[in-house]
């Protein structure tokens, strides 16, 4: 079973995590870690660690609203591939968050795409744990984002979470790299 720390710049494995998130995600879809540490301050964000035993797994950053959880991030580090962890700290959001909907955004599936493959097993992963496509979808910097979500929801619904989330900012892609 694994067990979830708060992320913060003074923790020892807060370096993993910059590397975790620079590994996993493209630098178009990242936000700095300064504005992502400052949000988590907030009750309705949870920035987190994950660990089987004093191993660091992976990470999810979500924001909980009173009927939905957006996912912003959610990262298993780059050694701990494989071994279900990913399924795991899905599992631990959806505890926490008691039977809340679940909504987040991926590529949408693109044959032609460089990371088609990688792009089709997110996929597959999120739909054998329970969160599907919603049949919606929209563009962001021209790359095209599926809207997924674990019970049936529309892109008004996303938008408006990323808002409350980001408290009007505008987009979680800035094209900033996360520092240490």
């Amino acid at each position: 079973m694994l067990t979830h720390r708060p992320i913060t710049t003074h923790q020892p494995y807060y370096s993993q995590v910059c590397q975790t998130m620079r590994e996993a995600f493209p630098p178009a879809e990242l936000a700095p870690m300064w504005l992502l540490n400052l949000f988590a301050h907030r009750k309705a964000v949870h920035f987190s660690a994950f660990f089987d035993h004093d191993q660091f797994c992976g990470l999810c950053y979500y924001f909980e609203s009173q009927n939905h959880v957006l996912i912003a991030f959610l990262a298993v580090n780059s050694q701990a591939r494989g071994h279900g962890y990913g399924s795991q700290i899905l599992d631990a959001v959806k505890h926490q968050t008691m039977g809340k909907t679940i909504v987040l955004s991926a590529e949408a599936r693109d044959a032609s795409a460089p990371n088609a493959l990688q792009r089709e097993k997110r996929f597959h992963f999120y739909q054998q744990n329970g969160i599907f496509e919603t049949g919606h979808s929209f563009k962001e910097g021209g790359v095209r984002y599926a809207l997924l979500a674990s019970r049936a929801t529309n892109v008004k619904t996303y938008h408006a979470l990323l808002r409350q989330l980001l408290l009007g900012l505008g987009s979680k892609r800035t094209g900033t790299s996360p520092a240490k």
